[in-house]
């Protein structure tokens, strides 16, 4: 047993002539599996071991969803919890949805089995607590800053013709202006005889 994440990424490339910027969407359907009490499956082994792992990842979930309804509510910047995104790799994949760089949505389902009656409860408190959070959707901040030349890309870029670059002591890589771009080109190959000559 195990939480199963479906995730669908597209990827739209402004210019496909110059394919430096592009923009990413992400859409993420998550199944998480129940909780369960050990004294009552009574699974050991494995089972066990998953059954834990499970119930760790519910518990950070929900101290996640509880930080997340504390901070939005407190006046006091002072009393601002920290939100434990990285104690679970659950919350992590989900930080940016929780953060306002997206939107989510939850469904929970409950059983009406009697012996099941504090699971469902306290499944229903956490789902009191994950409606009164409003996350507000923001937009990446861009990035003003321009990134400070390197040495190497000031000589790839000041040179025009193919320079012999050496990397390591026993490898070649022949480099140039347009194959240096991020767009995928068919890679330069050294001749024979340009080997002999070195």
């Amino acid at each position: 047993r195990s939480h199963c994440i479906f995730t669908v990424k597209v990827v739209k490339v402004a210019d496909p002539s110059s394919p430096h910027l592009a923009r990413v969407s992400m859409l993420s359907f998550c199944d998480l599996a129940g909780s369960e009490r050990i004294s009552k499956t009574h699974n050991v082994g494995e089972r066990a071991k998953e059954a834990g792992n499970i119930n760790t990842s519910l518990l950070v979930l929900g101290r996640c969803i509880k930080g997340i309804r504390h901070n939005q509510v407190v006046k006091d910047k002072k009393n601002i919890q920290v939100v434990p995104y990285r104690e679970s790799k659950l919350t992590r994949l989900f930080k940016s949805f929780f953060t306002g760089l997206g939107r989510s949505s939850l469904i929970v389902c409950i059983s009406q089995a009697q012996y099941l009656f504090d699971e469902t409860v306290h499944v229903c408190k956490f789902a009191s607590i994950a409606s009164k959070v409003t996350v507000e959707t923001r937009e990446a901040a861009p990035k003003d800053k321009k990134k400070k030349a390197s040495r190497f890309s000031t000589m790839v870029a000041a040179s025009g013709r193919s320079r012999l670059l050496s990397v390591g002591s026993n490898t070649l890589a022949a480099g140039h202006q347009q194959t240096m771009a991020w767009e995928d080109r068919k890679s330069t190959r050294l001749n024979s005889s340009h080997l002999c000559n070195l």
